[in-house]
């Protein structure tokens, strides 16, 4: 379950030069964006999240993350975020490589790890994956 849980937080958004580096991909972690300068952190996934991640991926190249504040809602503290992840030189089956990606997954998160209070501004579905086609 974990490792399902690990491809739907995965996403497409080219990320360039990591600036951090992710231990984990925790409520807290992600709340951090929301105090982050121009409301983005960048960086390569670490330990676990990045053994589970190449584990999935079957590539050893570094895994890219980028966690952006999509909205910020009236009440303070809180955002609708967004999950980036990145690999490049990911096996497929036709033993070529290229580079993986998955839809974007957007949640309603305020700097204390908990969704945000329901208001007209907050949409609902706070925890829902948004995934479509790009």
């Amino acid at each position: 379950m974990r490792k399902i849980a690990l491809i739907v937080a995965l996403v497409c958004a080219p990320v360039s030069h990591a600036a951090e580096v992710f231990a984990d991909i925790s409520k807290e972690t992600i709340a951090r964006v929301i105090d982050a300068p121009g409301g983005v952190l960048r960086g390569n996934l670490e330990g676990d999240a990045l053994a589970g991640f190449q584990a999935i991926t079957r590539s050893t190249e570094p895994v890219l993350a980028q966690i952006t504040v999509v909205k910020r809602f009236k009440q303070e503290g809180c955002a609708r975020v967004q999950l980036d992840f990145r690999q490049e030189k990911v096996p497929t089956i036709t033993l070529q490589s290229g580079t993986f990606v998955t839809p974007p997954i957007q949640m309603n998160l305020c700097r204390d790890g908990v969704p945000p209070a329901p208001a007209d501004d907050v949409p609902l579905g706070t925890w829902k994956t948004d995934i479509r086609a790009k």
